[in-house]
């Protein structure tokens, strides 16, 4: 059997502790993406996001000067929640956004798999 070598995983994002206020936002900022194949990420908060649309991973084909293509989800209140996104563009950002209630918890980590 041959040897394993574990390689580190680029964080994207990464917000261990933070609240986030009625109908507030919170963004990762660009960040570039070539080179990489996913983005995987887990989230949890104890308040629901907004209906339709509470993560939003948005993606670039031009560094991040337009965001033309998007994908968004509706993560469970209360429970973790797991995500797998394949690259297609050379950037991307990481959105969250809050329903009409404030949300006291809110955690998440995205990590970039090489190709």
């Amino acid at each position: 059997m041959s040897k394993v070598y574990v390689q580190k995983a680029n964080t994207a994002w990464a917000v261990t502790t933070a609240s986030l206020a009625a109908n507030a936002s919170t963004v990762s900022g660009s960040f570039p993406t070539q080179g990489f194949a996913r983005l995987t990420g887990t989230l949890i908060s104890n308040a629901s996001l907004k209906a339709g649309s509470g993560l939003r991973i948005s993606q670039s084909g031009d560094s991040g000067s337009n965001w033309d293509y998007y994908t968004d989800f509706v993560p469970s209140t209360c429970s973790g929640s797991a995500f797998s996104i394949e690259l297609v563009g050379n950037a991307a950002k990481i959105e969250a956004f809050s329903d009409s209630g404030s949300i006291g918890i809110l955690r998440t980590n995205w990590i970039l798999r090489p190709v």
